[in-house]
Formats: C-alpha cells, structure tokens, sequence
C-alpha cells in the first residue's frame, strides 16, 4: 500500500506530453482557480 501524505494538496489525473524535447505534464486550470496551486511556485509531484 502507497503512503500518501497528509501534506497532498491536489490529485488528479494527466498525460505526459513531448514539447519541444521535454515531457510535460498539464496541471488543469481549476487547480490555480481554485487556489490549490499557484504560478510561479515549485512542487514535488509523485506518479503513481
């Protein structure tokens, strides 16, 4: 069983993309709007 953190403060569901020679994973807009996350601030993420 995974541990989760009391810490997590969003989970969702994503694709990895390529761009431009990089892989990216979209966060939804909803996530900013809803002030889960904002721009310009660095995160761990975890994949599962």
């Amino acid at each position: 069983m995974i541990e989760i953190s009391d810490s997590l403060r969003s989970l969702f569901s994503a694709q990895i993309e390529e761009r431009d020679g990089s892989y990216v994973v979209d966060i939804p807009s909803n996530e900013v709007e809803h002030d889960t996350l904002a721009v310009d601030e660095t995160y761990r993420i975890a994949v599962l």
